[in-house]
């Protein structure tokens, strides 16, 4: 497990430009390019105030994590939301992270990738996660934390919900997509009592503190 007070060095991250040409290169859509690009702003955005918080975060590899983490959906054409959520992918976290580490990306960013959906071991081996799985995809360093909230707030925001007026949002719009991943994988429905609703729920309880209207309004 990576210690999340660890200050992380971060030599050896490419520039915004460069991970944004690799994005291209590696085939992933223009509208999850651009999703990337909010979710690694909205990102940094939420650094400044962890770290006004007095914790250390490397933000360099939250930027990176924030535009790459999606890289496991290159290859598939662009979809709407409803189309996205209807033919989930959950799986493109461990792929994600897998072309980040091929291509030598710090292990630290590599993290982000993989643990943004926040799956534990038992949940990827239900949906099929590619072998080996190996143990939970849950962002334990401050720098995946903060990329997996930023691309939860932006789904939510995306469906329509506040995250910071309606305190059933997380849940509700967590078991839209959640549901359908399950659905597909197994066809079995699940709860919004699911250990996959409460931990992401109990995530935005954790986190929520370091969000404010400003910071969504346009995403």
């Amino acid at each position: 497990m990576k210690d999340s007070s660890i200050v992380h060095s971060s030599p050896n991250i490419p520039s915004k430009d460069t991970i944004l040409k690799f994005l291209r290169e590696k085939n992933l859509s223009e509208g999850k390019i651009i999703h990337s690009m909010h979710v690694a702003e909205l990102a940094l955005k939420i650094s400044d105030e962890v770290i006004k918080d007095g914790m250390p975060v490397d933000k360099k590899i939250v930027e990176a994590g924030g535009l790459l983490h999606d890289v496991g959906l290159s290859g598939f054409r662009d979809k709407d939301l409803k189309e996205e959520i209807a033919n989930p992918s959950p799986e493109h976290c461990v792929i994600g992270a897998t072309i980040a580490s091929d291509a030598n990306f710090p292990d630290f960013v590599v993290e982000c990738i993989e643990s943004h959906e926040l799956w534990s071991e038992s949940e990827a081996k239900e949906l099929g996660f590619p072998l080996p799985i190996k143990g939970d995809y849950i962002p334990k360093t401050w720098e995946s934390k903060i990329v997996a909230y930023a691309d939860l707030v932006a789904f939510v925001t995306a469906l329509g919900y506040d995250l910071l007026k309606d305190p059933n949002a997380v849940i509700e719009s967590s078991y839209i997509y959640r549901n359908q991943c399950f659905e597909k994988a197994t066809g079995k429905s699940i709860g919004r009592d699911h250990p996959i609703i409460k931990r992401v729920d109990k995530f935005n309880n954790e986190m929520i503190k370091y969000l404010n209207q400003e910071f969504i309004t346009k995403y």
